[in-house]
């Protein structure tokens, strides 16, 4: 079964910036005058790891200074790209035949693709 990867990773990043935004919002409209506009779109290249900003960032409180740095880990490539990694190991390892669970690599003669790219993973 094939798992959306392109897909999960949009959905991920929609929640990510839709949720950011909001509580930067929350946080910051009272205290530096930051819009909506603007607290979405802080968000959202927080959460892309883009780098932009339409308001001096500089001005937030510490909270939404925590909040952006969150953000930024949450989407970054690194995590994201550890996600599909993570799947197929969970894959294989619960199709992995009993006899072969606890197998040395240099036992066995002839040895199947997907053994050798478990093994790699541990």
């Amino acid at each position: 079964r094939k798992v959306p990867f392109k897909g999960l990773v949009v959905c991920w990043q929609l929640l990510l910036g839709t949720l950011g935004g909001a509580v930067l919002y929350s946080l910051e409209s009272r205290q530096s005058g930051l819009g909506l506009a603007d607290a979405f779109f802080t968000a959202f290249s927080a959460g892309t790891c883009t780098g932009l900003a339409t308001f001096n960032i500089t001005a937030f409180g510490g909270a939404a200074k925590a909040l952006l740095a969150t953000l930024m880990v949450c989407g970054s490539s690194i995590l994201i790209s550890a996600v599909p990694l993570h799947l197929r190991h969970a894959a294989l390892r619960r199709n992995v035949p009993p006899g072969l669970k606890h197998v040395e690599l240099k036992e066995l003669r002839r040895c199947p693709e997907w053994l050798v790219e478990l093994n790699s993973m541990r």
